[in-house]
């Protein structure tokens, strides 16, 4: 009887570790819909997701089926109960991933944020999904105490993308806000603040190069040459501000981590202010 047992716990371990398997693919399959904007991805993502009901439904009956048949009581009660739970929990994270799927679809990718650690955030995921379900079969608890820890760097990851996706918006913001303010595409002069005060006033017409550093202790190497300018060196996480290249005017190059912005001006309104 007991031997029977055994073979049909053995069998919930196997069965936990495709459903496992199979969230795990469903997180790498989202995120990647995600990035790369992959039709036949999201597509497959939707499909993982109905493999995944299908086996919770699966356990649930072989775990009802050991409980009515067995009666199982103390530790064994315990791993049939604690597995019903994880069965729940893998769902939601089929779900989750259909969720991601589903938003792909209204979105064109995210190739231009190749650098948020989105990716790096899905296979830190992964792993914690595979070391839970191992932990519980072979019954590791050092392997448990190191999932519950690893949770941190999850976080972590989490704060970083939501950080990152803030600094963006608050300079699309700011740019939209000042946009019809600007001069045209040939200003003469650049007007330089940090942290909110202006610190310089450059001529275009005169190449230089200085760093300006923040009230926050970040820096920006700020380089003139042939009547444009540009953040040449900067030690913000994003690089936003390099990206923008060499300008002679449009909308201001702004590094929101050291809040320094460059704004364009014409000689009239420079005569004006110091008038």
């Amino acid at each position: 009887m007991r031997n029977r047992f055994d073979e049909q716990l053995e069998q919930l371990h196997v069965e936990l570790i495709k459903m496992g398997a199979l969230c795990e693919e469903a997180i790498s399959s989202s995120v990647k819909a995600l990035l790369e904007h992959d039709e036949q991805l999201r597509k497959k993502t939707f499909d993982i997701d109905a493999q995944i009901d299908q086996k919770e439904r699966d356990i649930e009956g072989m775990c009802l089926k050991l409980l009515l048949s067995q009666q199982p009581v103390a530790r064994d009660l315990r791993m049939i109960s604690s597995a019903l739970k994880m069965i729940s929990d893998m769902e939601r994270i089929g779900d989750q991933a259909a969720d991601i799927a589903e938003i792909t679809g209204y979105i064109n990718g995210m190739g231009g944020q190749h650098r948020l650690p989105i990716d790096e955030m899905a296979q830190a995921t992964i792993k914690m999904v595979t070391d839970s379900v191992q932990s519980f079969v072979s019954q590791d608890l050092e392997l448990v105490h190191a999932v519950i820890a690893y949770d941190d760097v999850v976080d972590d990851l989490f704060l970083k993308v939501k950080d990152q996706l803030i600094a963006a918006i608050a300079a699309v913001c700011l740019g939209l806000s000042i946009f019809f303010l600007l001069p045209g595409d040939d200003a003469v002069y650049a007007e330089i603040s940090s942290g909110g005060k202006i610190v310089r006033t450059v001529n275009l017409r005169i190449d230089q190069q200085f760093t300006v550093t923040g009230e926050t202790g970040g820096s920006n190497t700020v380089t003139v040459r042939d009547g444009r300018i540009a953040v040449t060196e900067a030690d913000c996480p994003d690089h936003y501000c390099m990206e923008r290249g060499f300008c002679s005017g449009g909308t201001p190059i702004v590094c929101l981590p050291n809040r320094l912005v460059i704004q364009f001006q014409g000689e009239q309104s420079v005569d004006a202010a110091a008038g």
